[in-house]
């Protein structure tokens, strides 16, 4: 190059350096672009403006960010089932004696200050990947209603007609907050309060955290007219986190923990095929084993969790015979690398897959510490990839499962445990349900391990589901027994036992002593000699077909030399010859032999 060339691209260089740093010294306000919001690079700059700046929002945007896998997986069935309403979760208490209703308005806003999850709106489209919009404000969502003159009957109508639509209201997620708050005075000093929000906000986990930060603040805001120093909570740290881990790692270790699925596990007592995973739960039953599982659990160094979900594993083979089963199981998906994790409020959990390999010589101690081991792990390590790109590491094009287990261990009471704070919370309660045919809630109490199953009764039928109650039940207290090996637990009552045992196996009947079946049988040709005999596949032969064609049979046969009490083996394949065959050898007075059907010779190929 000539030196004047190398001149000319310096002084070029050095302009637009300066051109640059005049622009951002003339900017009154921090700029971000689409790499600080960890959004595609494939998304222009001008675009991310025109999204951020676009009429669409009705507040001051601060921040976005993607989705968490589950939030993804929630957003996508809220869009093709167009409806939001299935996701609404709703909690409910009764505030007990005079609260201050200013303090409680003024709490909430500070809460939604101190939580970006609290500004949060959603958009599937604008940008090239769904994102979660944060608001600088929003406004507080609460609304009172006064149903303290009604009848007691007329106001048990009232609340459960007012439910049932909160419920069915949904959300417009692109409209924050997708939370809302009803106050309705119920008499007698009670306020019943009904928290509403859409799942793709938090889990269970959050509300609680929630409430209690509530309790928390309220009651230092009417002690000492000020609120408590409370951490800000930033949703997005828990997104970027996850964006940072290693998904070849994961993915290469799902497809190998899913190696041994060769067919999906579902439950074989649904009713209508078209609605797996596909409806809401409109149905609940719950029953509390009382056994001492603390024991067994210790003794043999395994979770709670661990336990149920080996018992499900168990059932599960059981139900479908398939030796490799599979079913989700939802996490927390709190790591604890991100400081004061089980405190922040968002959705973190997640659903990953459970795979278990029930065979019935495997010790059971051995078998649960196995089990304990590898979901931990798929937990613990990689329970961050969506369940779509889990499940796309087998080879089965469908979804693996149709049942959910989840445990949970976030008691909703301790929100009224505050005994400084001026009214009282009774009748805690919170409605929520899931898309898969059947999802079983755990979680402990002090009456014992209370298990819940949440499902359709369109899907399964309610008898089915007593009768995996009764299962489960009987298998747990198998377990506790401390058998050695799979194969000796026992899961079926004592009058299914008796049932199968016994009364299903009475083959005992009456015939005559002095005919023998083949006798038998050409009496009741003469009888009824159109009725169908036989059926195989498509084919169908009357009494009096089967008859002809057994004797010309046993005619083949004279003439080949066989006679009484000949012993003629047989190769060929099950089906009506096979009964045709058997006839007409009975008929000759020899002896029947079949061999195997997967001996190597045609059918009716050679006689001996």
């Amino acid at each position: 190059y000539h030196k004047e060339t190398i001149q000319t691209i310096a002084d070029n260089y050095i302009a637009a350096l300066q051109h640059i740093i005049s622009h951002c010294n003339a900017t009154t306000q921090q700029t971000k672009t689409v790499s600080d919001y960890n959004l595609p690079e494939t998304i222009s700059n001008k675009r991310l403006t025109d999204f951020i700046t676009s009429e669409k929002h009705q507040h001051k945007v601060v921040d976005i960010y993607p989705l968490s896998p589950l939030q993804e997986g929630l957003l996508f069935h809220s869009l093709y089932d167009n409806d939001t309403s299935g996701y609404a979760i709703q909690f409910q208490c009764d505030i007990i004696n005079e609260f201050s209703k200013e303090s409680f308005y003024k709490t909430w806003k500070y809460l939604i200050e101190k939580h970006t999850i609290l500004r949060t709106a959603i958009y599937a489209e604008g940008l090239a990947i769904p994102v979660q919009c944060i608001y600088e404000d929003v406004q507080l969502p609460i609304q009172e209603i006064d149903f303290s003159e009604h009848s007691e009957e007329t106001l048990k109508q009232k609340l459960n007609k007012f439910l049932e639509q909160d419920r069915n209201t949904g959300f417009e997620l692109k409209k924050a907050p997708l939370f809302r708050i009803s106050l309705l005075n119920i008499g007698n000093g009670k306020t019943r309060m009904i928290f509403t929000n859409h799942h793709i906000l938090w889990d269970g986990w959050s509300l609680s955290s929630l409430m209690q930060r509530f309790m928390l603040c309220y009651t230092a805001l009417e002690t000492n007219g000020n609120f408590p120093h409370i951490q800000f909570d930033d949703y997005g740290q828990h997104i970027r986190h996850i964006a940072n881990k290693n998904s070849a790692k994961g993915i290469s270790f799902w497809k190998k923990y899913l190696a041994k699925i060769s067919l999906p596990t579902y439950l074989p007592f649904i009713e209508d095929a078209s609605k797996r995973n596909k409806v809401f739960g409109n149905a609940e039953k719950e029953f509390v084993f009382k056994g001492d599982i603390k024991s067994f659990t210790e003794k043999h160094r395994i979770t709670t969790n661990t336990l149920i979900q080996g018992a499900w594993a168990f059932l599960l083979s059981k139900y479908t015979g398939q030796k490799n089963v599979v079913f989700g199981a939802t996490i927390s998906g709190r790591d604890s690398a991100i400081a004061n994790v089980e405190e922040k409020v968002g959705l973190y959990i997640n659903t990953i897959p459970v795979s278990n390999e029930i065979s019935g010589k495997l010790n059971v101690a051995n078998w649960l510490q196995t089990l304990q081991k590898d979901h931990t792990k798929g937990r613990e390590e990689f329970g961050y990839l969506p369940l779509s790109i889990v499940e796309s590491q087998n080879n089965i094009k469908d979804t693996l499962f149709d049942s959910l287990l989840v445990f949970e261990n976030y008691p909703m009471d301790e929100i009224s445990s505050n005994s400084e704070v001026s009214f009282e919370i009774e009748n805690t309660e919170g409605i929520e349900s899931t898309n898969y045919s059947l999802s079983l809630i755990i979680f402990p109490s002090q009456q014992g391990l209370k298990i819940k199953f949440d499902y359709n009764n369109t899907v399964i039928s309610d008898e089915k589901i007593q009768m995996i109650e009764n299962h489960l039940q009987t298998l747990l207290e198998s377990f506790l027994n401390d058998v050695d090996y799979i194969e000796d637990l026992k899961y079926l009552t004592s009058v299914e036992e008796k049932e199968l045992l016994s009364d299903l196996n009475q083959t005992t009947t009456e015939y005559p002593s002095d005919k023998n079946a083949v006798v038998l049988f050409e009496e009741n040709a003469t009888k009824t000699p159109d009725a169908i005999a036989i059926t195989f596949k498509n084919t169908s032969l009357t009494y009096q077909e089967l008859n002809e064609r057994s004797n010309q049979f046993a005619h083949y046969l004279q003439e080949n030399g066989i006679k009484k009490d000949d012993q003629v083996v047989f190769y060929m394949n099950r089906g009506i010859d096979y009964l045709v065959a058997m006839l007409g050898v009975w008929k000759v007075g020899a002896c029947f032999i079949p061999l195997s059907t997967d001996f190597p010779l045609e059918r009716n190929q050679q006689i001996l």
